[in-house]
This record gives structure tokens, sequence and C-alpha cells, in this order.
């Protein structure tokens, strides 16, 4: 029986708890290979994206986005970013959604009244120690024994099975008294769960101008540390507005900070979401980059979007930078590599006193033809048509 994965369930959850019951049926041999892993590579997500009957890229984005704390990562987006997670799905070696876990005892509780099972959130990472609904400390160790929700502790399914006879409902709530933490909860949540991407331009401007505001009322230890944030702020405001040449090897840079930035200058992750958007004229819907991947190219980033209803892919690269016409750019370096690609080559000339190694290039991933999946996930346009 193949369940329904939960609102916010981790992937760890889902391939668990589908295997707790269903132990012994044979369809599920593949779930037994992912249920002793620490995390899952882009291969294995696809495979249970495939489970479910969400095809390709498709599937795969959809999965990160609503079941692994990485859509912190990739909500915040620039403008000119075409692909929901870009190379992460064509390019293997990542792994997603690591093994550590904690719960919220007054989740699982709510969880048994209105479902009769509980969960593992994906929303309660290693960076997360509250829970942003109760204001409970998570709970990263079993109350019972002690042992940790981690790959050399409890297995997931201490969470139906329980521990020495008792069930992690039973856990007592130990309430959070770390403002902070209970706000970087918060932002992680309204994030990962945003409807719209933000843009990182205007989250830029807007944590700049309210750390700026903070420091001009602050002192002491609060003040030097709104200082070295305005500093590091200002430094990537200003190369926003100097319009540098397109540059997609800058697309990751303090992204991974900025969750815990924006805990440490705003109140209201609402009134943070509002001032990121106000330039914002057209916000982009989440699942609009769910069928685009980032196929190549380091400083000019290039695309390929699937479409599932003729199972071809549309290849582009809308914003092509002036740094990859240098000998000293990253894509100048590789475009002087002689390349051996998997359907037909073209001899390379040879330069003198060149040695660099050639390219053996991989296939690109199949695209599945889908017309019925495609049509009811409003993903039927061909591509050229859009």
């Amino acid at each position: 029986m193949l369940l329904q994965i939960q609102p916010d369930e981790s992937l760890g959850s889902y391939v668990r708890r589908t295997l707790f019951l269903n132990k012994y049926d044979e369809h599920f041999e593949a779930f037994k290979v992912l249920a002793g892993r620490p995390g899952f590579t882009n291969r294995e997500i696809i495979q249970i994206a495939e489970s479910l009957g969400w095809p390709g890229c498709y599937g795969f984005n959809r999965l990160l986005h609503h079941h692994t704390p990485m859509a912190s990562h990739f909500v915040i987006k620039y403008a000119q970013e075409a692909s929901y997670s870009g190379k992460a799905y064509g390019v293997g070696g990542s792994r997603f959604d690591g093994w550590d876990a904690s719960f919220c005892p007054d989740c699982v509780r709510e969880d048994l009244y209105k479902l009769g099972f509980s969960y593992w959130r994906r929303l309660l990472s290693p960076s997360i120690t509250a829970c942003h609904k109760h204001n409970t400390v998570l709970l990263d160790r079993c109350p019972f024994c002690g042992k940790s929700f981690a790959c050399r502790g409890h297995s997931m399914d201490v969470m139906w099975t329980g521990c020495r006879g008792r069930h992690l409902r039973e856990a007592i709530s130990v309430p959070n008294e770390d403002h902070h933490a209970l706000k970087r909860a918060k932002v992680f949540q309204s994030v990962c769960s945003s409807p719209y991407y933000i843009p990182y331009e205007g989250t830029i401007r807007a944590l700049y101008a309210k750390a700026e505001f903070l420091l001009s009322c602050s002192t002491g230890e609060r003040a030097a540390e709104l200082q070295i944030l305005s500093r590091r702020l200002g430094a990537r405001l200003e190369r926003i507005e100097r319009h540098e040449p397109n540059d997609a090897l800058r697309f990751e840079q303090l992204r991974y900070l900025l969750i815990d930035i924006i805990a440490t200058v705003y109140e209201s992750e609402t009134d943070f979401l509002v001032d990121a958007s106000l330039d914002e004229q057209r916000p982009r819907s989440i699942s609009t980059l769910w069928s685009t991947y980032q196929a190549g190219g380091m400083e000019s980033a290039h695309y390929v979007e699937e479409n599932y209803l003729y199972g071809i892919g549309h290849w582009s690269c809308p914003y092509p930078s002036s740094r990859s016409e240098l000998d000293s750019s990253h894509d100048g370096y590789a475009t002087r590599r002689p390349k051996i690609y998997p359907c037909c080559n073209f001899p390379h000339p040879k330069s003198k006193g060149q040695r660099l190694s050639s390219i053996t290039l991989k296939p690109l991933p199949g695209i599945p033809v889908r017309p019925a999946q495609a049509k009811a996930l409003g993903l039927a346009t061909p591509p050229n048509s859009r």
C-alpha cells in the first residue's frame, strides 16, 4: 500500500513509515534500499517522486520544496535564476534530507488526535531548535532512553513503535525561552511555505535598510554585531546596484546565512516578506520553475525545461554573461577543453602547448512521456509556445 506523504513530512520519515506498514510487501524492495541512507541522492529522490506519480525534474523539485529543508535555500532567488534547484537535478553527489531529526511533543499529540498517527517533520532542521507553532523546545533525543534521533541512534520507527513501552506523545513539553530561536523557526517556516519566490535583490535591500535603522539606535555588543552585518549586506547591495555582468556563480553567496540574518534584524517574519517584495510587480509562483534545471554553464547558466507531454527538453541560455568570453572565466576554461559527446564528436584543434585534459560529457537525464500526468499538473503546453 503506497501511503500518502503528509504536509511537511521529511523524505526519511515517508520512506520509513511506508516500510513500517509494508514490511512484507515485495513491491517496496526499492524503498528498503533507501531506508538506511544517511540522506538521499538526487537519483533516489527522483525514484521516490516517480513512485508518487510525479515525473522528472518537476517531481524532484516538488519533493525538495515540500519535504526537505532545502526549500529555505531555493525560495529566495535572483531575478535571473530560471530553475528551482539549479544543478541539483542533473548533477549527482549531493545528499538531501539528512537523518538527524527532532520532534515537538505537542505536534505529535495533535497528529494523533487528527490523523491517528504522527510523523517526522522536514522543517525541523538541526539549526531549528523550537517549534514555530507551539514555542516548545524540539527534542532531538529520546526522552525515555537518551538516544539521539540520528543514524547511529534511534531508528525513525520509534515514532510508531515507541521506546521501552512508551510513546513519544508521552514526552513532556518544555517551553522555549530563547526568543531568537523562535524567530528563526518562524522565519524558516514562512520562507519554506511561501507560495511565491522571494526576490534576493529585495531581500538584501530590506535587510540592509533594517540593519542600518537598528544600528542607529543600538549600543554595545548589539551595535557591533549590526555594524558587521550592515557592512556585509552593504557590499552585496553595492554589487546589485552596480548592475555587474551576469554571473551565475554568485547566486549561492550569502544564501545559506539569510535565515539567521532575517531573524536577527526582524521581529516579524511577515514584515520581512512585505519589505522584501515591495519592488516586485509580478511575483513568480513557486511551481513555475519546478520543470526546469540548470544543465551547465558557470558564469552563463544553461537551462533545460522539461515537457512531459512530448518527452522533450527546451534548452535556453537566457542571461549570457560577458565573463564567459574571458579565458580566465570558468566557462572560458571549459570551452578550451576538448569535449567527447555521447552521440557525435568533432575533431578538436590542439593548440601548441595546450595540456588540458579532455572532458567526457554525460547525457542529460531522460525526460519521461506522461501525457495524463502532464495535463493534470498543468505541464502540457509545449515549451516553445510559452
